[in-house]
């Protein structure tokens, strides 16, 4: 790759990511209010101001989801991401969220791209999927272990793993 292609990447990325602010700005000026806010239906309120950024311990597994796809669900000509820290805390998936999120297994309903602030790629032309994030999501409470979704990810609902989450649920609940 040539300098002046780098050159060009790195001012695309630039240009979009810039465009994406201000598309914010406009929609919180429209509002007379600078801040992003919103309340999801099991009673978490995350309010984000221009300065701080959200991390996965503003929310539940389910808030987190429902964050992501009332996001998507706005008219934008953005890319989209959400853009959070990666820090989940430990045993973040409670056995009080499982129902919840076996329901949305299946679903392949479009929400927005993961994106660590820190990542240096920005998924332009992709969307994830509703039952990607809870796959993910109990597989960390299936396999004891801490959620990382690196700098970027858009998970998809897959079959496969649907039906291995299924066969262990059948057990987990005969045990429960």
């Amino acid at each position: 790759m040539t300098k002046q292609n780098k050159y060009f990447r790195f001012l695309t990325i630039l240009t979009l990511v810039a465009y994406n602010q201000i598309e914010m700005v406009r929609a919180n000026e429209k509002d007379n209010n600078h801040f992003i806010s919103f309340q999801t239906n099991d009673s978490v309120k995350v309010e984000r101001g221009s300065s701080s950024l959200l991390t996965p311990k503003q929310f539940t597994p389910l808030s987190f989801i429902k964050a992501l796809t009332i996001a998507n669900e706005v008219e934008r000509h953005s890319i989209n991401v959400t853009t959070m820290a990666d820090s989940f805390p430990n045993d973040w998936v409670k056995a009080s969220d499982l129902d919840s999120l076996m329901a949305l297994i299946g679903s392949t309903t479009k929400c927005n791209c993961f994106l660590n602030p820190l990542s240096s790629y920005i998924p332009t032309n992709e969307n994830a999927d509703i039952g990607g994030y809870a796959i993910i999501f109990i597989n960390s409470f299936r396999q004891k272990t801490r959620i990382s979704l690196g700098l970027y990810k858009c998970p998809k609902t897959d079959k496969e793993s649907v039906d291995e989450i299924l066969e262990w649920w059948r057990g987990f609940k005969l045990i429960k």
